[in-house]
C-alpha cells in the first residue's frame, strides 16, 4: 500500500498498519469548542462535520462536551498516523518507540494521547493529560495477529 502523506508530499511503501480510528475529545465549558475542532482539523485533517457531539452534565452542572469522530477507511486511518507520527519530535517519537507495549492492548489497538492545548497552538505532542484520545484499529487478517514489532516496524517506517 502507498500513502501519501498531505504534509510533505513523501510516499510510505508497504506500510500496513490500521483499518480505522476513532477520535475522542472531552471539551470543557471554559474551552473553545469551534477552535479545538478547527485545529484538529487544520492539524490533523479530520474535518469538523466527521464529530459527533454528546453534551453533558458535570458534577458542579457545568456542561461538557464529548467528541467522537470515526474513521472507517483504512488509507485514511493510515495517513493519520503517519501525519501524527511524522509530526512528533524527536523525544516523543522515542517515548513511544520505547514505550510501545503500554499503547497497545489485548486485541492489538494502539492508543495515542495527544496534547489537546499544543494542538490548539498548531504543534503535536503527546500526553497523558488533557489529551484528544485516538485509538488505531489494527488490520484484521487470518492468522496471526499484529505485535509490538510490526508497529515499531510501521512507526519507524513513517519517520524515515
Amino acid at each position: 500500500m502507498n500513502i501519501q502523506s498531505k504534509n510533505n508530499n513523501i510516499t510510505y511503501h508497504d506500510v500496513e498498519g490500521f483499518s480505522a480510528a476513532k477520535i475522542d475529545v472531552v471539551i470543557h465549558a471554559t474551552e473553545d469548542r469551534d477552535k479545538i475542532l478547527q485545529s484538529i482539523e487544520n492539524l490533523l485533517a479530520i474535518s469538523n462535520n466527521k464529530f459527533s457531539n454528546n453534551c453533558l452534565e458535570g458534577h458542579w452542572g457545568n456542561e461538557i462536551n464529548f467528541v467522537r469522530a470515526s474513521i472507517d477507511n483504512t488509507k485514511e486511518a493510515n495517513a493519520l498516523a503517519i501525519r501524527i507520527i511524522h509530526s512528533l519530535n524527536k523525544f516523543d517519537r522515542l517515548l513511544l518507540l520505547n514505550s510501545l507495549d503500554e499503547h497497545v492492548d489485548e486485541k492489538n489497538n494502539v492508543y495515542l494521547r495527544l496534547d489537546k492545548q499544543n494542538i490548539c497552538k498548531s504543534k503535536i505532542s503527546l500526553t497523558d493529560n488533557d489529551a484528544i484520545r485516538i485509538r488505531f484499529s489494527p488490520i484484521r487478517k487470518f492468522g496471526p495477529g499484529k505485535t509490538s514489532h510490526d508497529y515499531r516496524r510501521f512507526l519507524l517506517s513513517s519517520i524515515e
